[in-house]
């Protein structure tokens, strides 16, 4: 059993198995907590609890920028991780600040900035500990990070569940999860990171350490811009919705699209194990390069197709059984939102294969042209359709975000074999500065 486990765990399957599990349970358990939202409370406060995450998790990604991924491609240990903590720390006090002067100068009301509030703090612990997982993903211990992210997901939704229920509060149940998340990020992933720095031994042939927070901020920069336009993109349908029909209708809405968030995590796990062999094949087999790539992408618009179509008579009652009759009117939206969910998937994949490619500049244009879709469409149907509309705008940005994302891969892939260049020998972390 060691030497299996000693072949096995580090493997691509075996990463991407880990990662898969991780964050499907994570997902699983974030779902969970909304169908306990949708049974004991109203549709409003349902409402009121996917604002306040559309509220914030754009300004969070804006200020995360990504520093996982840096810290993840640190293969020299160039980056201090005393460094890599404040920018991190510092991230999320900027952004809870930010989240609360949006709230007063949008004239929420006081349970809406309580309720923002607590979702920013909780998201602050989860963002404090993603970071650490950059560091485990670094030795590619994907099962660390997959065993604390289902401890989250069951520590999160117990808090939420047995507060909801003692007290009927949403503000006061979103705090629960924001202390439970505190209390694994102390005990559980900080130690263990820990003591995984201190048994990785630093190269004595490295280029000397970046301490300071300016370079590691100008290094993760335009990454930072392409997560906070994609986040914005999958938000806009709601900003849209809940001010044109108000936050009921946005409460059925985001009981439907939570299907997305699901298919959101899968794909997630599938580009954190995929990277990096298309890193290596990039410079070395673009044959198998592309072939990787169609291997990834073709099962996922087969996927797509298949459940959109099993949607399409199974919406209706899905909705009700899962949330109650309230719910019914998000059938068409959840039809619509299963091929959302596919669009996602495939323009990730594609984006995933240009940062290979070493194009990351290019991503936030094609995000850019993405987020501005899904506004447009989502103005001009939300009126008429509701939900309806909005999980079409939802689709369209994610449609133009795939073709565009796959039109410059293809674009790179045939420019790179008509006039093939030496590439320089790069360390992760130096490609990725380079982009």
């Amino acid at each position: 059993m060691r030497s299996f486990l000693a072949i096995h765990i580090g493997s691509l399957r075996f990463n991407l198995v880990s990662s898969t599990l991780g964050y499907m349970g994570y997902g699983a358990a974030q779902w969970a907590m909304l169908i306990v939202l949708a049974r004991l409370a109203t549709p409003e406060a349902v409402g009121q609890f996917s604002l306040a995450f559309a509220i914030t998790a754009p300004v969070f990604l804006a200020f995360d920028m990504q520093l996982r991924r840096i810290v993840a491609s640190d293969v020299t240990h160039r980056i201090s991780p005393r460094a890599a903590l404040s920018v991190r720390v510092s991230g999320c006090a900027l952004a809870t600040a930010a989240i609360m002067v949006v709230s007063a100068y949008l004239h929420y009301s006081s349970v809406q900035r309580d309720l923002n509030l607590a979702v920013a703090l909780a998201k602050s612990c989860e963002s404090i500990s993603d970071l650490l997982y950059g560091y485990f993903q670094r030795v590619e211990k994907m099962h660390s990070i997959a065993f604390s992210l289902l401890l989250k997901g069951v520590g999160g939704l117990a808090g939420l569940w047995a507060v909801l229920w003692q007290t009927g509060s949403v503000v006061h149940a979103t705090t629960a999860v924001a202390c439970a998340w505190f209390l694994l990020l102390v005990s559980f992933d900080a130690p263990r990171v820990r003591k995984l720095l201190r048994q990785t031994a630093q190269p004595a042939e490295v280029a000397p350490a970046i301490a300071s927070w300016r370079p590691l901020i100008r290094m993760a920069g335009p990454l930072g811009i392409a997560m906070v336009l994609n986040s914005l993109g999958q938000n806009i349908p709601r900003y849209v919705l809940e001010a044109g029909r108000g936050r009921a209708a946005l409460g059925v809405y985001a009981a439907a699209s939570y299907f997305f968030l699901v298919g959101a995590r899968l794909t997630m796990a599938t580009a954190d194990a995929i990277l990096p062999r298309l890193s290596k094949l990039a410079n070395t087999d673009l044959d198998a390069f592309t072939r990787m790539l169609w291997k990834a992408v073709i099962p996922i618009v087969l996927l797509g197709i298949v459940l959109a179509l099993l949607a399409i008579p199974l919406a209706q009652p899905l909705l009700v059984r899962l949330y109650g009759r309230a719910y019914a009117a998000g059938a068409a939206a959840l039809v619509i939102v299963f091929l959302a969910s596919s669009l996602h998937c495939i323009a990730c994949i594609f984006q995933v294969a240009l940062m290979a490619l070493r194009q990351i500049y290019v991503q936030v244009g094609i995000v850019a042209a993405g987020t501005l879709s899904a506004l447009l469409v989502s103005a001009a149907l939300v009126s008429s359709l509701g939900g309806t509309g909005a999980a079409i705008g939802l689709a369209a940005g994610l449609g133009l975000q795939a073709v565009l994302s796959g039109v410059f891969t293809f674009a790179k892939l045939r420019s790179i074999n008509e006039a093939p260049v030496a590439q320089p020998a790069n360390t992760h972390l130096a490609s990725l500065v380079d982009l």
